[in-house]
């Protein structure tokens, strides 16, 4: 467990009630939608295996399992306030094809190569920085061989890169100011080398990451 576990608990507790709301107010600040932006990354694959890290009320999870043809989506998250919330989504899908586990990022509790696709949308950044790097390892540890790793999470407008830093400092832990701009990237190849990075797009207020486990 993190050092920070018990502000995160009360944090979340708080956040639980507004976080989809919240969440889709935010997204709208961005060039596209970044949670429909990782759920298309899924699309359509048949037999997929995705785990969706840090996830929350499964805001991202639940449009993957939407998404996927015969596949199966694990959520798994810290907080037992934000599953409460993801577990009415998982009921209502008809294909009942997504799974919510509690636990912590940076010990897994999957064997070695279990998912084809592992996602994480804007979870990386509250992590501090030596458990962001665990965290990492272990994406590289349970993913695949030729697997992807989908990563959204907070960056740089070209247009207001002041105002990003301003936010991060008031409102973000400390490290996550690391992942802005080439930050997150950085951390991902020197964290988990079998990861190779394919590309990164910045959306504004967040950018997107698609890794690639090396076969």
């Amino acid at each position: 467990m993190y050092p920070m576990r018990n502000r995160n608990e009360i944090k979340f507790w708080i956040l639980s009630r507004v976080f989809d709301i919240g969440t889709r107010i935010f997204a709208l600040l961005l060039k596209r939608n970044p949670f429909a932006a990782v759920a298309r990354q899924f699309s359509g694959k048949a037999n997929a295996r995705v785990l969706d890290l840090c996830t929350g009320t499964a805001l991202c999870a639940d449009r993957i399992a939407r998404m996927l043809n015969q596949g199966s989506v694990v959520g798994l998250d810290l907080s037992s306030h934000m599953l409460r919330r993801a577990r009415e989504k998982a009921e209502s899908l008809p294909s009942k094809n997504l799974r919510l586990v509690q636990g912590t990022a940076e010990q897994l509790p999957f064997p070695d190569q279990t998912f084809t696709g592992v996602s994480v949308s804007f979870g990386l950044h509250e992590l501090p920085l030596t458990v962001r790097r665990r965290a990492i390892r272990e994406v590289g540890r349970v993913l695949a061989p030729g697997g992807e790793f989908v990563v959204v999470d907070l960056d740089r407008p070209s247009w207001a890169p002041a105002l990003a830093d301003f936010y991060v400092r008031l409102a973000e832990p400390s490290d996550a100011r690391l992942v802005l701009g080439d930050g997150l990237v950085n951390e991902i190849e020197q964290s988990a080398p079998q990861l190779r990075v394919q590309c990164k797009e910045n959306l504004g207020f967040g950018q997107l990451i698609l890794c690639r486990k090396s076969p």
